[in-house]
């Protein structure tokens, strides 16, 4: 099923939500080297919690890509660099 310029959007949203999640886990993993056992562990434990999330933004993803998902109008602004990127 082909997308719709609305589900593209929101797919590529949520893929880079994805992505920012991820982007964070590492710069929390390098912080958490550099600490004691106990505030490295509440560390650990965000990054579980960022895993899941990426996860459920997977998750997302597929369910737009397979019509279960549809964006209808999009809520929040375009992201000032996406515009930027199109003048280009």
């Amino acid at each position: 099923m082909a997308m719709n310029q609305a589900n593209q959007r929101l797919s590529r949203e949520l893929l880079d939500m994805e992505r920012r999640c991820g982007d964070a886990t590492v710069v929390i993993w390098q912080v958490s080297k550099s600490l004691p056992k106990v505030p490295a562990g509440a560390l650990m434990k965000a990054i579980a919690l960022l895993h899941q999330n990426m996860d459920h933004l997977g998750n997302m993803v597929d369910k737009v890509k397979d019509g279960r998902v549809v964006a209808v109008k999009s809520l929040t602004p375009e992201w000032p660099e996406a515009r930027a990127k199109r003048r280009i």
